[in-house]
């Protein structure tokens, strides 16, 4: 007869762990600049693996459009704490895609998180990756 309450009690105490456990989202603010001209959209994708980044914006685990009405945006986005790198580009002219040239050089501004560039293409998941935390609810990225 012991057994059942010490059973109950055990049962309540991993559900309130895995509770505790799953992550809770929090505000990363996203401070672009390097904006030059006030048309179009911002078009975000966040990225928690190599797999995608940065441009299978499928496999984002965010994906944000949000209206370019000036030069410096702040750009709230709700997410968990994690490693994470953030592809961003300008939609000028809100056709939905980065237009490139014939060779595939981008024709609108873009960035990625760190304010990292690739030298022929874009930068690694490593590269441009960053730690989401508590002390870290900031950052920022140049788009040109």
């Amino acid at each position: 007869m012991q057994k059942k309450p010490f059973i109950l009690f055990i049962l309540m105490l991993i559900m309130v762990c895995e509770l505790k456990a799953a992550p809770e989202n929090e505000e990363l603010t996203l401070k672009v600049e390097g904006i030059e001209e006030t048309k179009g959209s911002l078009m975000i994708a966040v990225f928690t693996n190599a797999n995608g980044f940065p441009s299978d914006d499928e496999k984002a685990l965010l994906r944000k459009t949000v209206r370019v009405d000036q030069n410096k945006m702040d750009v709230k986005l709700n997410i968990p704490h994690g490693r994470y790198a953030i592809a961003i580009y300008q939609d000028k002219n809100s056709n939905g895609k980065l237009d490139t040239n014939f060779i595939g050089i981008p024709r609108e501004p873009y960035g990625f998180s760190n304010n990292q560039r690739g030298r022929f293409g874009a930068p690694s998941f490593d590269d441009a990756s960053f730690l989401f935390n508590r002390q870290n609810t900031v950052h920022n990225i140049q788009i040109k």
